[in-house]
């Protein structure tokens, strides 16, 4: 599936974020603004489970005015007719006449599985732009459904993520480092208390030692990719310190995918490891079996 740069802002842009939009884009916009059109985009359907198609079924439209906001126009379902005053590709002029009247939507898109499962998303026209000012069901369960599957690994650090990833939804970018370190600091941690018997190096020295010595001392127990990019952590805390919240965001998407990767490689030993103990078990019962026969 794929979809346009306006649909794949609809599917998964975080709240306050922006794309850029310009006269090219006004058909696309009419009929994303019609109804009747069915405009649809590629996305996750937290209900499905899966990815699929929302098309948009109505919307409503409204002035900006915060203190006495007006019901301007409601969208009505595919088949129908909007009143809202639409535009051609070279009417620039037009465009800008409708976004005077009225800036504000809420669309309803539906899943074309079933209409029993809507996403809410509230957007903002701009001469040049359009920002998502809020959707429901939050933005992490259709960008981050998978992290599922990290829930029994992280254990009650399971949250840190998924708090992570809300902020990150939401357009807060610093606030989401600290809690993806915390998930990092949990991993090294973990296998520090899993092999600290066999590598020898007391508690104290450990505690004291910095991340990137910590790594190198747990190397041949880490999954290899933490090893061979153990400047992460290092990421994190300058995120934490020093960058500013949109340089936090442009890189979350590296880092956190990073966290993802490190995590695979646990579950994946974890998995070979139940299955190696599952054969080695058979094959001793198949052993002992072949002996009394």
């Amino acid at each position: 599936m794929s979809n346009s740069k306006i649909a794949e802002f609809l599917a998964k842009g975080n709240i306050y974020s922006t794309v850029g939009i310009t006269v090219e884009d006004h058909q696309e916009l009419d009929r994303l603004l019609d109804a009747s059109k069915r405009y649809t985009f590629d996305c996750y359907c937290p209900e499905c489970k899966i990815d699929t198609t929302f098309y948009i079924y109505n919307f409503e439209s409204y002035w900006e005015d915060l203190k006495t906001p007006k019901l301007m126009i409601t969208g009505v379902a595919p088949g129908g007719m909007s009143n809202v005053p639409r535009f051609e590709k070279s009417e620039e002029d037009k465009y800008k006449e409708l976004i005077k009247k009225n800036n504000l939507f809420c669309l309803t898109a539906h899943c074309v599985r079933s209409s029993a499962h809507p996403i809410w998303i509230f957007i903002k026209l701009e001469e040049d732009k359009i920002i998502k000012i809020g959707q429901y069901p939050n933005v992490r369960l259709t960008l981050y459904p998978h992290v599922s599957k990290y829930q029994k690994l992280l254990s009650n650090y399971f949250i840190e993520l998924k708090t992570a990833l809300s902020l990150y939804s939401n357009s807060v970018g610093v606030g989401s480092y600290v809690y993806l370190r915390r998930v990092f600091e949990k991993i090294i941690f973990d296998k520090y208390n899993e092999s600290k018997n066999e590598i020898k190096i007391s508690e104290k020295d450990f505690l004291l030692a910095k991340m990137d010595k910590k790594i190198e001392m747990l190397k041949d127990y880490l999954p290899a990719f933490i090893v061979q990019n153990k400047k992460i952590y290092s990421i994190l805390s300058k995120g934490i310190h020093e960058l500013d919240e949109n340089e936090c965001l442009k890189y979350f998407d590296t880092i956190e995918q990073s966290i993802e990767m490190i995590l695979d490689e646990i579950l994946e030993q974890k998995s070979k490891e139940v299955k190696q103990k599952s054969l080695t078990s058979l094959i001793a019962n198949i052993t002992g079996t072949l002996r009394k026969g």
